[in-house]
């Protein structure tokens, strides 16, 4: 299995097997904290061989900078059927979140569980946003 794809993102979609992105992003800029971020995706893109077999578990967590998850775990099942001599198989996931509660400025991580093993980590910072200078009138 490779992960072809895992990014965090103003939004994205699957539509047909193709993979749409619309703002990828690291950081959140807030001048405050607590900060409630409304809407953002996370999108991943997958690549199965078969002798992967077809069963996977899949999860999503957003931790803080100490580990704790933020949110409630995002969990995905999927089972990945190979076309008739198919060498590998793509599948795409989009998970939409709603109100990501930021509790302080840190880096957190997103983490991708594959089968109960972590595949992989992106950074998810939250930092405070420079404050624009007054003009003078």
């Amino acid at each position: 299995m490779q992960v072809e794809v895992f990014a965090i993102a103003d939004a994205a979609t699957d539509n047909q097997g193709k993979l749409n992105i619309l703002g990828a992003f690291d950081t959140i800029w807030t001048q405050v904290v607590p900060a409630l971020h409304p809407a953002c995706s996370v999108a991943l893109r997958f690549r199965f061989l078969p002798s992967d077999g077809a069963h996977h578990v899949v999860e999503i967590h957003i931790v803080d900078d100490f580990h704790v998850d933020i949110m409630p775990p995002i969990p995905i099942e999927m089972n990945i059927a190979f076309p008739e001599g198919a060498q590998s198989a793509a599948t795409n996931f989009v998970a939409n979140i709603q109100g990501l509660q930021l509790r302080r400025f840190a880096q957190h991580e997103v983490r991708l569980l594959v089968n109960g093993t972590l595949k992989m980590t992106i950074p998810l910072i939250v930092r405070t946003s420079p404050v624009s200078p007054q003009i003078a009138r």
